[in-house]
């Protein structure tokens, strides 16, 4: 039910996602009678329902229960993001627990409040606060989304000269022309891959990343994979292997697949010693999904790093010793992509003995193989 404050086109506009009535008509009751004219407010008691009220209208804010009916964890709070990542969402809860607190704020939340400390002063401090933090996210967000546009075209061309020279004119160059020549190559292909990922990561945020969805043989997929980034991985004196398996068949988009791919597999053979194997293999779930480990002989993650290893600019290396190139973008990447496609991922690694980078995808209904559809990015 909607409860209006206000007519008029000043009135904060507040979608309150919460399943008890108790808690909802108090938070309700407690900015309504405060002051009863700056407040438009819509109550749902499900995320099923706030995603229906976010595609049928506009919000200001959103104050979100973290313990609704049909999610776990912070699986809502992803779901009202991809579907409204302009929205600011400060979360309500019961649990007076840091470790929440912290993880909320990972995940995307702009504030974090205890209900029984929902005064309206607090109420009102922090969902302007969390407007006015999501207004300078979205500002950075577009500032680096135009400048890495930008940056795209010349930088291309660049690298194409430079790819020329170092590959058609190497032999009439002095040694230590040709030397600089390979690592300004080198370099301008690290800047394009880089650009590549913040603007996917800007398209993803935004919900604007498309995917061309259709049932897509795993095997031929696994092996054009292996096939494209065995170079790479030879470059660092590393192997790529894709264990024999029969074939399956699974619903993605198969280039966004790739891109999945193309980072497992470069991470992998970047922390691999030389001389030794990434192993890519297939495994049928009990649960009916389709598992696909990408595993390496490398040093294995740290065991402090491992809740941060998929978030936004995660690096194993300390900022001041970094001995491995990367900006710490490809494993939030392919953590978006996989579960755009309804399919999760993972890892399992010991330390001293290698890692594998893991995701499941499920395999498309036999009786309903649909037409391809272009679908826009939107909450699982």
């Amino acid at each position: 039910m909607d409860r209006i404050a206000h007519s008029g086109t000043n009135a904060l506009r507040i979608l309150l996602v919460e399943d008890s009535k108790a808690e909802a008509v108090y938070i309700e009751r407690t900015l309504m009678q405060a002051t009863p004219y700056a407040y438009r407010i819509k109550r749902v008691a499900d995320i099923a329902s706030a995603k229906d009220a976010l595609e049928a209208a506009d919000f200001d804010v959103v104050l979100l229960d973290l313990g609704l009916p049909d999610v776990v964890g912070f699986s809502g709070l992803q779901a009202l993001q991809d579907l409204a990542p302009k929205v600011p969402i400060v979360i309500l809860t019961s649990r007076d627990d840091r470790e929440t607190e912290l993880s909320a704020m990972e995940n995307g939340a702009q504030d974090y409040m205890l209900k029984d400390k929902a005064s309206v002063s607090a109420l009102n401090r922090s969902m302007l606060h969390a407007i006015q933090r999501k207004q300078i996210e979205n500002m950075k967000s577009e500032f680096i989304s135009l400048v890495s546009h930008e940056l795209r075209t010349p930088i291309t061309a660049i690298h194409g000269a430079l790819g020329l020279i170092a590959g058609d004119m190497e032999t009439d160059l002095p040694q230590q022309v040709s030397h600089l020549v390979n690592i300004a190559n080198k370099n301008s292909e690290r800047l394009i891959r880089l650009i590549n990922d913040i603007l996917d990561i800007d398209k993803i945020d935004a919900a604007q990343m498309y995917y061309e969805m259709k049932p897509e043989p795993l095997m031929l997929i696994l092996q054009q994979a292996a096939e494209t980034n065995a170079v790479y991985a030879a470059r660092l004196g590393v192997k790529v292997w894709l264990e024999p398996s029969p074939e399956v068949t699974v619903n993605v988009d198969s280039k966004r697949l790739a891109q999945v791919m193309a980072n497992l597999l470069s991470n992998a053979a970047k922390y691999s010693p030389s001389g030794s194997t990434v192993t890519i293999s297939v495994q049928s779930q009990p649960s009916g999904r389709v598992r696909v480990n990408v595993s390496d002989q490398g040093p294995g993650i740290r065991e402090d790093f491992r809740a941060h290893i998929f978030q936004k600019f995660s690096q194993a290396d300390d900022a001041l010793t970094r001995t491995k190139q990367g900006a710490g973008l490809g494993l939030y990447i392919c953590k978006r992509i996989i579960e755009h496609m309804r399919g999760s991922i993972g890892f399992d690694s010991a330390a001293g003995h290698g890692a594998t980078f893991w995701f499941e995808l499920p395999e498309p209904e036999t009786r309903t193989v649909r037409e391809t559809n272009v679908i826009k990015a939107r909450a699982i």
